[in-house]
């Protein structure tokens, strides 16, 4: 299965995925992330992991409300796409494009959201059993 990526609405393969230069994420890290992992073919916490997402942006004052952009639907569109049996999916939302300053742009930006969805290879049981 190929690995994919989920940029702004738009799903594609994972190595043609691309992000504007200009994004503040890039330029500054000005963003946040959040990893959630399958089990059983299911997303693990699912709500808990949006929660924390809403609130280090909101901590951050990047602007997206996250249920009307309709991430969880997005998420899980991606995850039917992917096909895997277990997948590692690490949502990032950043500030967005703006020009390089190191201020905070005077007029909100559009954020910029990014899923990525991958194989998930859990270690084996014995490393888990004695330790790693």
């Amino acid at each position: 299965m190929p690995e994919i990526a989920f940029v702004n609405g738009r799903f594609s393969p994972l190595a043609e995925a691309v992000v504007p230069i200009e994004d503040r994420g890039f330029q500054f890290a000005d963003g946040v992330y959040e990893v959630v992992a399958t089990y059983g073919g299911r997303p693990f916490a699912l709500e808990p992991h949006l929660e924390r997402l809403e609130r280090s942006m909101a901590a951050l004052n990047i602007p997206l409300d996250l249920r009307a952009y309709g991430l969880q639907t997005a998420l899980m569109d991606g995850l039917a796409r992917s096909g895997f049996s277990e997948t590692l999916v690490y949502i990032q939302v950043t500030r967005g494009v703006a020009a390089r300053r190191h201020e905070f742009p005077a007029t909100p930006v559009e954020p910029t959201v990014v899923m990525t969805f991958k194989e998930l290879y859990r270690l084996p049981q014995d490393l888990y059993d004695r330790g790693v």
